[in-house]
């Protein structure tokens, strides 16, 4: 996505692979693994813009994956 590429099928994925991750209420979590997860919609968000002016329409369906991303960290993390 930071070259302007969306790939839905590895977008896809990527919901997969949070969907899998179960936290235990109380599981103490790394920092290192709070500060990723929090960074990922972030990371999207900003890629938004990137993967529109690199056509195709694609601003929509990066949207859709960038704020499907963000609900998910929410699940996993709550909101601060």
């Amino acid at each position: 996505m930071r070259a302007g590429d969306y790939d839905a099928a590895l977008a896809d994925g990527y919901l997969e692979l949070l969907d899998r991750i179960e936290i235990g209420e109380g599981e103490p979590l790394h920092p290192d693994f709070v500060k990723l997860l929090w960074f990922a919609p972030l990371f999207c968000e900003w890629q938004i813009e990137r993967c529109a002016e690199s056509g195709g329409g694609l601003d929509r369906e990066v949207s859709s994956f960038s704020n499907r991303v963000c609900d998910r960290v929410m699940e996993l993390l709550g909101v601060p």
